[in-house]
C-alpha cells in the first residue's frame, strides 16, 4: 500500500509510467532482508565459534600474504 501511494505521488513528477517498477518495488525489501538474514545465520555460528577458540587460548591472527617481495 505504501508504494502504492508513493508511485502515485511520484507520477506527478515523472514523466514514464512508474508502474512497471511496481513489481521490484515489492521484493526489493524483501529480498534485502532475506539476505541479511542469511549473513546473520552464517556469521553467527563463526563468531561463536571464534570466541569459543580464544577461551580455549586460541586467537586469531593475521598472516600476510607473500605477495613476492623480498625485503
Amino acid at each position: 500500500m505504501q508504494t502504492s501511494v508513493a508511485l502515485w505521488i511520484e507520477q506527478r513528477y515523472e514523466r514514464d509510467s512508474l508502474w512497471r517498477y511496481y513489481f521490484y518495488a515489492i521484493w526489493y525489501p524483501a529480498a534485502y532482508w532475506m539476505i541479511g538474514a542469511f549473513v546473520v545465520v552464517w556469521a553467527v555460528p563463526k563468531a561463536c565459534w571464534a570466541m569459543w577458540s580464544a577461551r580455549r587460548g586460541r586467537y586469531a591472527t593475521w598472516k600476510s600474504p607473500d605477495r613476492g617481495v623480498s625485503a
